[in-house]
């Protein structure tokens, strides 16, 4: 009896964590917008992206546990930085994505930058970020740096994204899994998903 109670609250949790992304998305997105006359509202796609990232975490079995502090730097740190690549007016945050998808993506860096205009991270993006910043600290400029704070962002924030994608990636390959693969398919159930 106490063991389905377990696995109905699981399975309740699991709704209550994209309840939280939903909400999260009105509490925190557009906040430190920068580009004036903008409505606040986040495009259907935008939050779907990052429910696929989370889900694809959650797949991978380095999703935080609900409710805790680092579920929350996640959630946050996610929505916040997708929204600061997609509206700060600062030049040198764009050059910092444009620069990463370019390394990432050669030929189709072009194809990736326009797809995250329209829909947010990919799993795609978000690995060229990874990636890049790797070897390339996003802190380095202090233009960038502060456009970054203007979202409520630090250094910490984007070193646990990354930790968490890294660890997620490692984990579906030593399952034989393709990330990109797996957060296909948690995007096309996804609002804005296709």
């Amino acid at each position: 009896m106490m063991s389905w109670r377990r696995d109905r609250c699981r399975g309740a949790g699991r709704w209550v964590w994209w309840v939280t992304v939903m909400l999260l998305f009105g509490a925190y997105e557009g906040r430190a917008s920068d580009r004036p006359g903008e409505s606040g509202r986040t495009p259907a796609a935008h939050v779907g992206s990052v429910m696929a990232m989370l889900a694809t975490f959650d797949e991978a079995g380095v999703l935080p546990p609900e409710s805790s502090p680092q579920a929350n730097q996640l959630i946050r740190a996610l929505i916040q930085f997708q929204s600061a690549f997609l509206k700060s007016s600062e030049a040198a945050v764009r050059e910092f994505l444009a620069s990463a998808l370019q390394v990432h993506g050669r030929q189709r860096a072009r194809a990736i930058l326009n797809r995250f205009a329209l829909t947010g991270w990919t799993s795609e993006s978000l690995e060229a970020v990874v990636d890049y910043s790797m070897h390339h600290s996003m802190w380095d400029n202090p233009k960038r740096s502060r456009a970054f704070q203007a979202y409520n962002l630090s250094e910490r924030d984007w070193e646990f994204v990354q930790n968490v994608f890294l660890q997620a990636r490692r984990n579906l390959v030593g399952r034989g899994r393709d990330l990109h693969a797996v957060f296909a398919g948690h995007r096309s159930r996804m609002p804005g998903g296709r």
